[in-house]
């Protein structure tokens, strides 16, 4: 399988090749800035002394009854998916994707507070957590991934959800909702743009090109792992805790940060999320699996202080939602909105699902 994948990356940049050669022009860019700054660092002494990669054992947050109880999916793909769920079994289900680089423990704040009312389930995507962890970077296409969360949700003997998403989640979520429309109630979106938005919004805006250098550096290999992983993570604990990415103080305990640490610590652990980003650019048409609009009710909540996205591309989403669309704007609020902003999301989230909404009833605002 993984010679096939081979051949057919290969095609795909015989294909593209202006854009592949542009795509990983600006990653070995990038790559140079991180190294120039690196010297820098080194050469003036202001690098911190190297850390090694501490052993960690689980945090007892980790295993807190209160959040769920958790167990195992294994899929008719093969794949085997961690996840935590609580709530009763025969309450609606609402089923949780998480971003990069968190897993199911980002949706602490909601797991507590939706078990109410619904069967929450947070899993860990494909090579996060617990979850199985494929060595090919193949294995974690957009299509690949969208297939994941349509098996779950039929492990879980259910046949619809109401799907909440962050970040790379929200990614996958649009694509699945697109893709599999009838097993979507509700979409909620947290500080992620609509695919064909952020495409569009890109090529125009020079800020949101810079803010997405990133995306071309992950490309590349080996740097990735080494910029989160050297000094016990450092990069990956101010990428929550620090500016310019970092949410408020407080929103992260030190125990919160412990468990960030635990599972991407492991030996291995940061290659596979990675990987999410080095399929973004291959040519399996994944532009078209998302250019069908919306039907379903859409709810968007956005952190308006991300330094990874910009407002307007998410206000731009509307465009391909033909059904019910609203944006809940949070101003001041980090990317990590649901973690930052814990009671606004939750509310959000509560009233939109409990709206009276008529069958293509269309509606776009963005609400403060």
């Amino acid at each position: 399988m993984a010679n096939c994948g081979c051949s057919l990356d290969l095609v795909a940049i015989l294909k593209n090749l202006p854009e592949f050669i542009i795509v990983h022009s600006l990653g070995i860019f990038w790559a140079v800035v991180v190294a120039t700054r690196m010297l820098f660092a080194k050469l003036t002494g202001n690098e911190p002394p190297a850390i090694p990669t501490k052993v960690r054992k689980a945090p007892a947050v980790l295993t807190n009854p209160a959040l769920g109880e958790h167990g195992f999916l294994n899929l008719k793909s093969g794949i085997k998916i961690h996840y935590v769920a609580t709530g009763q079994e025969d309450k609606p289900l609402m089923l949780f994707l998480h971003g990069f680089p968190e897993f199911w423990y980002s949706w602490r704040h909601q797991l507590s507070y939706f078990k109410k009312n619904y069967r929450a389930v947070a899993i860990d995507m494909r090579g996060y957590g617990d979850s199985d962890k494929p060595s090919s970077k193949y294995a974690y296409s957009i299509p690949t991934l969208v297939e994941d969360i349509r098996q779950v949700v039929e492990a879980l003997d259910r046949k619809s959800c109401y799907l909440v998403c962050h970040d790379w989640g929200a990614i996958v979520g649009w694509h699945f909702a697109t893709v599999h429309p009838k097993m979507v109630d509700r979409l909620v979106i947290l500080n992620c743009p609509h695919p064909e938005a952020f495409q569009k919004y890109i090529r125009t805006s020079f800020t949101q090109f810079m803010k997405s250098w990133y995306i071309f550096l992950f490309q590349l290999p080996y740097l990735a792992e080494l910029t989160f992983g050297k000094n016990d993570l450092a990069r990956l604990t101010a990428s929550f805790t620090k500016p310019p990415m970092g949410a408020k103080a407080g929103t992260f305990s030190a125990e919160d940060i412990e468990a960030y640490k635990y599972t991407f610590g492991k030996p291995g652990a940061l290659t596979p999320p990675v990987n999410y980003y080095r399929n973004i650019f291959r040519l399996i048409p994944v532009k078209r699996l998302c250019s069908t609009h919306l039907q379903m009710p859409v709810l968007l909540v956005f952190g308006t202080a991300d330094q990874a996205l910009d407002t307007e591309a998410a206000v731009m989403s509307g465009d391909w939602v033909d059904g019910y669309f609203e944006v809940k704007l949070l101003e001041g609020i980090s990317h990590w909105v649901q973690n930052e902003a814990p009671d606004r999301v939750n509310e959000a989230i509560e009233t939109f699902l409990s709206k009276d909404i008529p069958a293509h009833h269309k509606a776009h605002w963005d609400d403060k």
